[in-house]
């Protein structure tokens, strides 16, 4: 493998990977580094390890950025444990960059890459509003401040930030956030979660906010997600069926009644089950 003629590490982050693989007596060390224009202009030191391994912290850096460490016997050829960490690392937009010891060479096995958010429409977002609702809903009336509700979650969307909003009631908040939440996925190929404090809201956008998304024109696909108390663990099921005959009657045949639901159910969700379980015992 053909290694880059300059290392493309600015001299002081050279010095700072320098000296913290000296500090640590020459072993494998973790920097993550921010790059500008090909070049890693700052870096900071986040692991320490042996001469042949190190940890890697697999969460930590961003999209953007690129993960450095060096190689203590000189060969910058990527191990199949390098391998790994650089396809997981590239998955994400973060660069990997093998070094040497003395920072003077350096392997880019992946180049960073920051993915830059397609920003929402707004004449979308305004035509669901404005158009979409009243063709969904009779009686429909337009709501500026939904619109501008709509309009600050977009922008939150695409610079990445968050924001917190107050609105009275009657303002349609649930789909103030979710038709730009909806449009901006459609526009990034992405995946947006929506947590809800109270099974009663989540039932409120399961069954009348995203179908109404549809109706007015804007196709989204969504899943529900509960905690996982929520679900039938077979295991567990299981290891009470094994403890039957320890158990009084009425919960032996709760039980029963469980494991004939399991054979049937699509997700195991407790709320599907179509008679009452004793709290305690689920």
């Amino acid at each position: 493998m053909a290694l880059p003629p300059r290392s493309r590490l600015h001299p002081s982050v050279a010095n700072v990977l320098r000296d913290a693989i000296s500090e640590a007596q020459g072993v494998e060390v973790f920097a993550l580094g921010d790059v500008e224009e090909g070049v890693v202009i700052a870096a900071q030191v986040t692991c320490r390890g042996r001469a042949d391994r190190v940890n890697a912290l697999i969460d930590r850096p961003k999209a953007g950025q690129v993960v450095i460490h060096n190689h203590p016997s000189g060969n910058l050829q990527p191990s199949d444990a390098d391998m790994q960490l650089a396809h997981i690392y590239g998955e994400n937009g973060v660069g990997f960059i093998i070094v040497d010891s003395q920072a003077s060479r350096s392997n880019w096995v992946v180049e960073p890459h920051r993915q830059i958010a397609e920003p929402v429409n707004d004449d979308d977002l305004r035509r669901f509003f404005v158009e979409g609702l009243p063709k969904a809903m009779d009686g429909w009336e337009f709501r500026e401040a939904q619109l501008s509700m709509a309009q600050d979650v977009a922008r939150s969307f695409e610079n990445n930030e968050p924001l917190v909003v107050e609105a009275g009631t009657g303002t349609g908040k649930s789909l103030a956030y979710l038709v730009p939440a909806a449009l901006w996925a459609q526009a990034n190929a992405a995946k947006v979660v929506i947590s809800t404090y109270t099974r009663a809201l989540q039932s409120q956008l399961l069954h009348s906010d995203l179908p109404l998304l549809k109706r007015g024109g804007l196709e989204v696909r969504y899943a529900v997600l509960q905690g996982r108390n929520n679900y039938l663990c077979k295991r567990r099921l299981g290891l009470a069926l094994e403890e039957d005959q320890e158990r009084p009657e009425s919960e032996r045949q709760d039980l029963e009644a469980v494991q004939g639901w399991a054979g049937s159910t699509a997700d195991g969700m407790r709320t599907d089950i179509p008679f009452a379980v004793d709290r305690a015992l689920w």
